[in-house]
């Protein structure tokens, strides 16, 4: 019976690293985020400032292609244009500024049903997947990181639905 519980303890600790999908290895790139072209400004304006803060916290620079690239790794998915698989979500996600986060296998895909929600899905997978904290609007001492060669995706399948329809953040994107 011990054994049992100690194998259970085992895959639980060891569970998180067999479901994440890398992003950075040993300060490499190990995956690319792949906008839609055209992109709106909102997600064009949100994939390059997360990939500037994975590169504060890791040291690399994460390539935005506008399209996949052949290469098998973690490619983060950003916008509608490639939700094409996620109608429940994009019908609960309708007339709202809500985002999802879904994975398959090491695609990861960040989409709201307007762009603007898209933008809080590459925030939200920021702040779940690192330690970073968003805590003043100052650059000196306003946000607070670590440091690590490593970024891994463990955090992918979440969906959030405000209770209001419209948010205001930063720049007041369009629709």
């Amino acid at each position: 019976m011990k054994a049992e519980y100690l194998l259970i303890a085992l895959l639980c600790v060891g569970a998180p690293k067999l479901l994440a999908a890398p992003l950075v290895q040993g300060g490499k790139p190990a995956g690319e985020f792949v906008l839609p072209d055209p992109a709106a400004g909102a997600e064009v304006f949100a994939t390059n400032d997360v990939r500037d803060w994975i590169e504060k916290i890791t040291g690399a620079e994460v390539p935005i292609l506008n399209g996949p690239s052949p290469r098998a790794n973690t490619k983060v998915f950003v916008g509608s244009a490639y939700a094409e698989n996620f109608q429940e979500d994009l019908a609960r996600l309708a007339d709202n500024d809500g985002f999802a986060v879904r994975r398959v296998r090491n695609h990861v895909y960040v989409f709201g049903s307007r762009p603007r929600g898209t933008l809080y899905g590459l925030y939200a997978l920021l702040e779940k997947n690192t330690d970073l904290i968003f805590a003043r609007p100052n650059e000196q001492f306003g946000t607070i990181y670590g440091e690590t060669a490593n970024l891994e995706l463990t955090e992918t399948d979440f969906i959030d639905i405000p209770v209001f329809l419209i948010r205001q953040f930063g720049p007041n994107w369009p629709k």
